[in-house]
């Protein structure tokens, strides 16, 4: 072993390393593991050396199979099946993040051909804000409230800031500035978003924040959405804000259809009034 170039010691480490962990195939690995141990076993190697390097390496994958034994990922875990889906988009969206861009984030996830992306219902939305209320988990509640009662997105929350609730308006920037669009506030959502501010004494700055006074990060925001949703018995996938956004805006079009059938309607009846008033046959 001395004899080899240290390049191909680091190449025989690492490539078989990074094939073990993309199988997902514990018989293989465990049957890897074994050969491994034997040639150690075998190679005239110092056992007292071997064990003191081994032992460490042992107690820290029986703690991460612990942990993942008792924390399996699901629906009610900030880190599930698809959360660790890593689509162009997540990786995108992870790199302006750590980049300090988050405005540049992409709101549109990619998924599996064929995969149909779950819809919350308005009744789930108000479970949720129900279940939330029970909780006593006020920005859980304020949380989802904005972005399925606002229509506020993920990556404009930092735009909420403590003068926009106090104004009850803001021009929201979107896709890295080059669209705007102008929100305001329902009034009751308004109330309680500045008692809020008020009783957690901020000033300035964002309203979902961290205890360092950044913005909110989405891992965190999920967690607190998806902490409700367990009380609240919404299916898995449904409690995230991209299912918020995408209810309010299914509830705005049902709004705008009815409003089309009402001015409809109502041309057609004006129409009727004025061929009696004034039809050739009259």
């Amino acid at each position: 072993m001395k004899s080899l170039n240290p390049a191909c010691k680091l190449i025989g480490l690492v490539v078989p390393t990074l094939l073990l962990a993309g199988l997902h195939h514990p018989a293989v690995n465990l049957a890897v593991f074994a050969v491994c141990l034997a040639a150690l076993l075998l190679s005239r190697a110092n056992v007292k050396v071997l064990a003191g390097a081994l032992l460490p390496v042992l107690l820290v994958a029986v703690g991460m199979f612990s942990t993942g034994y008792h924390f399996h990922a699901g629906a009610g875990m900030p880190i599930n099946a698809a959360a660790q889906a890593l689509t162009g988009a997540a990786v995108w969206n992870g790199l302006v993040q750590y980049l300090g861009h988050r405005e540049w984030q992409m709101d549109d996830f990619c998924r599996e051909k064929g995969e149909a992306q779950p819809e919350l219902s308005r009744t789930e939305y108000l479970r949720l804000l129900s279940s939330a209320k029970h909780m006593g988990k006020e920005k859980p509640y304020l949380l989802i409230k904005t972005l399925g009662g606002a229509g506020v997105r993920i990556q404009e929350l930092p735009q909420l800031t403590v003068d926009v609730v106090k104004r009850g308006m803001v021009e929201l920037e979107y896709h890295n500035a080059r669209q705007k669009r102008v929100l305001y506030l329902p009034e009751g959502l308004r109330r309680e978003l500045w008692d809020y501010v008020e009783r957690e004494g901020l000033r300035e700055g964002p309203v979902f924040q961290s205890a360092e006074g950044t913005p909110m990060a989405r891992s965190s925001i999920n967690y607190c959405i998806a902490m409700v949703s367990r009380e609240a018995h919404v299916g898995e996938g449904k409690a995230n804000p991209r299912c918020l956004w995408k209810m309010y805006q299914n509830t705005c079009l049902g709004i705008r259809s009815n409003i089309s059938v009402l001015v409809e309607q109502a041309y057609q009846r004006m129409v009727e009034e004025e061929q009696l008033a004034v039809g050739w046959d009259v």
